[in-house]
């Protein structure tokens, strides 16, 4: 169950003190390992995890079709609204918050061995200058891994503003690419940190971020400072 009861006081906290002014996104490979070498969590687990996440509220969920389905044959069909799949094309989701829209491009998800080519570029890159000029801000979600998802970056043009990526290579704090246009950060696995992404300035005709003036990030540790949510941690106890 990685931080999740962690996880669940730091949303009430964060709630509490700044209203509906963050948005809670979370990405592929929450709940099955993206690779063989890591233990799948226990079958058992499954509606755990589905209550757990209608608890948390997050705005957005998005999950490999694989984990849609180990969720459903093992926790039952009925997944928490804020869930989408990701699909084997790239695919678009927008968020509205305090009057911004925010447009997600869901990057393909990746097959074994997958190996990013110039094809699967472009596919990606029409989807989100598809999405620029309908709104705010252009965030991609990928689990390429981060050798693909560098690949991206250097054969793309900067359509997206934000890539936010997991899967294979390790996770980093960001770095601005795409001539300056494109903010690439990518998350710390098994569920133990999260991702804070700190958007000081909305992108304009320009589209030049400068860190930390424009934007940052932090990895937020879920340690021992931080205790556990009652109620998350005992739909996981005794199984």
């Amino acid at each position: 169950m990685g931080g999740l009861p962690r996880r669940a006081t730091w949303f009430s906290r964060v709630r509490a003190e700044n209203g509906p002014e963050r948005l809670y996104i979370a990405g592929p490979y929450e709940f099955l390992p993206f690779n063989e070498y890591d233990d799948t969590p226990s079958l058992v687990f499954a509606k755990s995890f589905i209550d757990a996440y209608k608890m948390l509220d997050y705005d957005r969920v998005y999950i490999t079709p694989e984990e849609r389905d180990w969720l459903t044959k093992y926790g039952g069909p009925d997944l928490p609204a804020s869930f989408r799949v990701m699909g084997d094309t790239p695919l678009t989701d927008i968020v509205e918050r305090n009057g911004k829209r925010i447009g997600f491009v869901l990057f393909p998800v990746p097959a074994k061995f997958f190996e990013a080519t110039g094809e699967d570029v472009v596919k990606v890159e029409a989807v989100a200058e598809g999405l620029r000029g309908q709104v705010d801000l252009v965030v991609g979600i990928s689990g390429w891994g981060r050798t693909n998802e560098q690949f991206y970056l250097e054969h793309a043009s900067p359509a997206l503003d934000v890539l936010i990526g997991t899967g294979p290579g390790s996770g980093m704090r960001g770095v601005i690419e795409g001539q300056g246009s494109t903010y690439w950060v990518r998350s710390l696995t098994k569920g133990k940190y999260l991702l804070l992404l700190d958007i000081k300035s909305w992108p304009d005709e320009n589209r030049r971020w400068k860190k930390p003036e424009t934007i940052d990030e932090k990895f937020e540790e879920l340690d021992v400072r931080i205790p556990d949510d009652t109620a998350v941690r005992a739909l996981f106890q005794g199984k």
